[in-house]
């Protein structure tokens, strides 16, 4: 079995995601941003400055990227869905790192039940070897062209994990939950 997810992804795919992910990362940092200028007595909730007692903050950047799994157990009326990784990388670059698992599960709005496996997602996070065994915060969205994960830190944008471009995904979810990351 090959040890690194990475492997069976092209440069330029990692590329592409690369890309994708920061910009969905300025994005919701953006949109944090106008709701704390339209409402100032949310400003410091909203701030995406790190907090004392922050998981991040040392200024290092690790990626994240795997092969996730996303299933509705029973019937497609729940609206739990469950988000497994088989083997996930966090390290320095693409292609080396640590080993690692997520488990995790959100809940929101879905239009059928989804059932899809082996979706190849990445994103750049800071210091992610302080969050491995810590449950995270995110949201998650599940539309035709793509699967986006956005992680938080005392409500601070973590980072945010994007799917392979050009992909088709049945199913429409938009929701929250928790996971964790576990070194394998």
């Amino acid at each position: 079995m090959n040890s690194n997810p990475a492997n069976k992804v092209t440069e330029e795919q990692k590329n592409a995601l690369f890309v994708l992910s920061k910009v969905a990362y300025d994005a919701a940092v953006a949109q944090r941003g106008e709701m704390a200028a339209g409402k100032p007595g949310l400003a410091s909730s909203l701030s995406q400055q790190p907090h004392p007692q922050s998981l991040c903050g040392c200024g290092c950047q690790e990626y994240v990227c795997g092969y996730y799994c996303f299933s509705t157990q029973g019937c497609g009326c729940s609206s739990y869905l469950y988000i497994s990784s088989n083997l996930t990388t966090i390290g320095p670059t693409q292609n080396q790192g640590m080993p690692a698992h997520f488990n995790g599960s959100a809940n929101g709005p879905m239009n059928a039940s989804i059932n899809l496996s082996d979706v190849y997602m990445s994103g750049v996070f800071p210091d992610v070897n302080s969050v491995v065994n810590h449950t995270l915060p995110f949201n998650l969205e599940i539309s035709s062209g793509a699967v986006t994960m956005t992680f938080y830190d005392q409500g601070r944008v973590l980072g945010v994990m994007h799917s392979l471009p050009g992909h088709y995904y049945n199913g429409y979810f938009h929701g929250s939950g928790t996971g964790t990351f576990t070194l394998a």
